[in-house]
């Protein structure tokens, strides 16, 4: 508790000392130039001034001095003295501490203006680490604690060979689930670290689209939905695999929240340098404040989590579109579904 005041004295006390020394430094500076001065007779015996009357001036100046070093100092150091106290509670992991910007020196006011936003910015990094920790803790969570309640209830003997069988298929579903997260997560680790796609080349586009489709065919064939495909040929210069995630991911959505014998649009045309690809259901669709944030880490529009997933897909989605200096955005009505618009440049 006594190392801050004493630090500001410190400051303050050698702001005194540096200047005290150089008043004491000029006028010793002084004094000796007037003494050469009266030795060769350059300034005449009789115009020699008493040295009380001088020593007497030389202190009254040091005391002036030191006084208004004093005052100003206080004036000057105070700004860095609440810069150093804020850092210090910066230190300590409080990113909520701010500073009056409207200071009259130019300098501090910038300084401040600074520290301002760099406690923003860490404010909101602490807020995104602490919303992942307690994410990916609930995603983990879930999916653990079903296979530990699924294990035990294995452990009956008196259980039938379906029981058994249904049991193993959930614990099966949710090891799966682990392992699509765990997935997801280290390649969106890896993503967020990337700034230049490696491994391009030319590819048809259309034909990886079709394919993503048929990949996902157990999923759209239990729900008798319809595509209605419109994809001419298609030359693209890109990462074939980092690509495929996308397709695959808003694709999945689309299946995944189209009711049953409804139909997925799928279109894609290329115009003024670039390729729009456009993912259309008429599912369930969202709200606007899920449609504004239907792209940031974890987050799912279904807080009931009846749907399958763990919010990080169309995150991939949007940092892999980012990466090819692409635009992804949603237009979407609740209960009338969701369009998915991707924009790829070409050159």
């Amino acid at each position: 508790m006594n190392n801050k005041p004493k630090s500001k004295s410190n400051l303050w006390f050698l702001f005194v000392v540096i200047v005290l020394a150089a008043m004491l430094v000029t006028f010793v500076v002084i004094g000796a130039v007037m003494a050469l001065l009266f030795a060769l007779d350059v300034i005449p015996a009789q115009q020699q001034f008493a040295p009380l009357p001088l020593m007497m001036l030389i202190i009254v100046s040091i005391v002036i001095g030191t006084g208004i070093s004093l005052i100003v100092g206080r004036s000057i150091l105070q700004p860095i003295g609440r810069l150093s106290d804020a850092l210090d509670t910066v230190a300590k992991g409080d990113f909520s501490i701010r500073l009056d910007e409207k200071t009259k020196v130019r300098e501090i006011s910038r300084m401040y203006e600074n520290f301002n936003a760099m406690t923003r910015e860490l404010s909101g990094i602490e807020t995104l680490r602490s919303d992942f920790i307690a994410n990916v803790s609930h995603e983990f969570k879930t999916p653990l604690t079903a296979i530990e309640g699924y294990a035990a209830l294995l452990r009956n003997r008196e259980l039938t060979e379906k029981q058994r069988k249904d049991y193993l298929d959930k614990i099966a579903g949710n090891a799966r689930k682990l392992s699509e997260l765990t997935g997801n997560i280290l390649w969106l680790s890896k993503l967020e670290n990337q700034s230049v796609i490696p491994n391009k080349k030319y590819y048809r586009l259309d034909e990886q689209i079709r394919k993503t489709v048929l990949s996902l065919e157990n999923e759209w064939s239990v729900k008798h939905l319809d595509f209605d495909i419109a994809l001419p040929k298609t030359d693209f210069f890109g990462n074939e695999g980092l690509l495929y995630h996308v397709w695959f991911n808003l694709i999945g959505n689309a299946i995944k929240f189209s009711h049953e014998n409804q139909t997925v649009k799928i279109s894609m045309e290329e115009a003024d340098g670039e390729v729009v690809v456009v993912i259309a259901d008429s599912g369930c669709g969202m709200e606007e404040e899920a449609q504004r944030h239907i792209f940031e880490k974890f987050y799912q529009a279904d807080k009931s989590h009846a749907k399958e997933g763990n919010g990080l897909g169309l995150t991939l989605v949007k940092r892999i579109v980012d990466l090819c200096n692409g635009h992804i955005a949603v237009e979407s009505q609740l209960k009338k579904g969701s369009v998915f618009i991707v924009r790829l440049p070409t050159k």
